[in-house]
């Protein structure tokens, strides 16, 4: 009597079986950078100065969002830094961290409710050379601590932006724009430490 032949997995079998091993170690890997991620990211939000976390300065760390995007913890660090090089230049009161947070805040805001043509980098580089008369790096970087283009992208823009939604909306001034985003659009702050005002459009510190 004859035995059967053995039955021995095909190279198909095998194949599937490493690109099914492979799938999950990459998986994995994946989660648990992901947990390493959300670790950071926690450990940020629960800083007392999440501006001045080492780690801040890495992109992707969510700290206020409103319903189209977020701000970065980079973003805010950078602005932060602007801001009080501002202050320093023009001997006026230092911001604080909130101050720069709600300027970011309105600033998305303004971005989420913009319609038709967008605001370029070429618009914001003539309005800094004609308008502003501001053509020298070395003076941004003295007073800011920004290169031309973070000046232009983090200045000049917004600011034309609020420009052109003002007039598409026919308001009269930028607080009482800021307001009325605010009541009609929800933000949320994630940092254990501030919330939103929305009657005011600002970010605050909570107590």
């Amino acid at each position: 009597i004859r035995r059967p032949p053995r039955s021995t997995p095909s190279n198909s079998s095998a194949a599937s079986d490493v690109y099914k091993r492979q799938v999950m170690g990459v998986g994995i890997v994946a989660l648990a950078l992901f947990g390493l991620w959300f670790i950071f990211w926690v450990w940020i939000l629960v800083s007392p100065s999440t501006p001045a976390n080492k780690l801040s300065g890495w992109p992707g760390w969510p700290v206020a969002c409103t319903s189209h995007g977020c701000i970065s913890s980079a973003t805010w660090n950078k602005h932060s830094l602007a801001m009080e090089g501002f202050a320093q230049l023009t001997d006026t009161d230092r911001p604080t961290k909130a101050d720069s947070l709600t300027t970011l805040v309105r600033q998305q805001l303004v971005k989420d409710n913009l319609s038709g043509r967008l605001i370029t980098k070429k618009d914001a580089k003539r309005y800094r050379e004609e308008v502003l008369k501001i053509n020298s790096e070395d003076a941004i970087k003295e007073g800011f601590g920004l290169t031309i283009d973070e000046y232009d992208k983090l200045v000049i823009i917004p600011l034309l932006e609020q420009e052109a939604l003002l007039e598409q909306l026919k308001m009269g001034s930028r607080n009482e724009l800021f307001t009325a985003l605010a009541k009609k659009h929800k933000v949320f702050i994630l940092l254990r430490s501030l919330g939103w005002d929305k009657e005011k459009a600002q970010v605050l510190g909570v107590e």
